[in-house]
């Protein structure tokens, strides 16, 4: 076949331009060195074999050679980027991709491959922030658990650089171990929330500074090790439950093996200012020594009563309809929320120095509380 068209499904771009060759054998249909084009995307070369028509079938696919990205494309190309919040998407890469699906098994498809970038432009819409130059590979292999690779994926936003190399093994599971070498230049949060919606929620801002090089593995924290720098400036989050919002935060934080030492911290919590110093360390558990101070602490803003409203400048996350079953509200049947194992053994002593405040409505004064 040549020149053929296919729309897939209502939500689906069509795909066009498609050229190759379909052989459809007693219950075995394959396809072989198929290419064309998805609005933007221009595909490379692929095969495709599926076994089973009859009953549930296993559909096993191979794709290799170069791909490329067409800059803004037609009106359709237009609206299919805007509903991905972006204006233009162009540049190349090379993608090297195996993958396996059985009907009759779903939760074990495999796949494994990589994924070349060349040169990746992006501008998001409607606030215009530019990802320029993406670079860098990605290698994955995905069986019982998924194993990812970075090398050397590097890139500016809006002229601020960042580099990523290092592994994520087993992906998603208790026993995730993250091997990361991560490195930014005044990155803006931002804008670093614009081009990843998933962040959007916790409304990032300010700038960010790290050098970091990263050994997490989840299920054993004691052999954790962190070794660089972290620094913010004007750092501002919503936390995930709604009720902490964090703005105006300042950080310098060096890590040196099995210690973290902050040598200050300033920042705004629910309208509260605070400073933080002190120093985390780990042996067989972490043990933590800290120094909180504060000129006017108002505890109520810290700790809101069911019932009263969400953290300054906080939003209420938006939930998708199926994400809740019809009738409950989103909170119910949740569990208790745990912390992360590392934090469950922590050891702390914690100075609270406030020079004034209130509590209940009951006002005090040069207050040093240690525990």
């Amino acid at each position: 076949f040549s020149d053929l068209s296919v729309k897939p499904g209502p939500i689906v771009p069509p795909l066009e331009e498609l050229t190759g060759r379909v052989t459809l054998q007693e219950d075995v249909l394959i396809a072989n060195n198929v290419t064309g084009r998805m609005r933007l995307l221009t595909f490379p070369t692929m095969d495709f074999q599926v076994t089973g028509l009859t009953g549930k079938p296993v559909v096993s696919a191979a794709i290799n050679g170069p791909l490329r990205f067409a800059g803004t494309g037609g009106p359709a190309a237009g609206k299919l980027l805007r509903k991905y919040g972006l204006q233009s998407l162009s540049g190349s890469g090379a993608i090297n991709m195996r993958a396996r699906y059985d009907h009759a098994k779903p939760e074990q498809w495999e796949t494994n491959g990589s994924f070349l970038l060349e040169g990746i432009q992006a501008k998001t819409h409607p606030a215009g922030v530019l990802l320029e130059d993406l670079r860098g590979r990605v290698t994955w292999n995905r069986e019982r658990s998924l194993d990812i690779t970075l090398t050397s994926l590097m890139g500016r936003v809006n002229r601020s650089t960042f580099r990523f190399d290092g592994e994520v093994s087993r992906a998603g599971t208790p026993r995730m171990i993250l091997d990361l070498k991560a490195h930014s230049e005044h990155l803006n949060l931002a804008h670093v929330g614009d081009l990843v919606p998933a962040l959007e929620e916790l409304g990032l801002a300010g700038k960010l500074d790290m050098d970091l090089d990263l050994h997490l593995p989840f299920a054993d924290p004691p052999k954790s090790r962190i070794e660089g720098v972290l620094k913010t400036s004007g750092v501002a989050l919503r936390l995930p439950s709604g009720d902490l919002a964090v703005r105006e935060g300042d950080a310098d934080l060096k890590f040196s093996g099995n210690a973290a030492r902050i040598h200050e911290a300033t920042f705004l919590l629910n309208d509260q200012k605070l400073s933080l110093s002190g120093e985390i360390t780990r042996s067989s558990e972490l043990n933590a020594r800290l120094f909180l101070k504060s000129p006017n602490l108002n505890i109520d803003r810290l700790l809101p009563e069911t019932g009263e409203g969400g953290a300054p400048d906080s939003k209420p996350p938006r939930r998708r309809k199926e994400e809740t079953e019809a009738g409950k509200r989103p909170e119910e049947g949740r569990g208790r929320a745990e912390l992360p194992r590392l934090f469950r053994t922590m050891t702390a002593e914690l100075e609270l120095q406030a020079e004034r405040g209130q509590y209940h409505g009951q006002e005090f004064q040069d207050l040093t509380v240690k525990a």
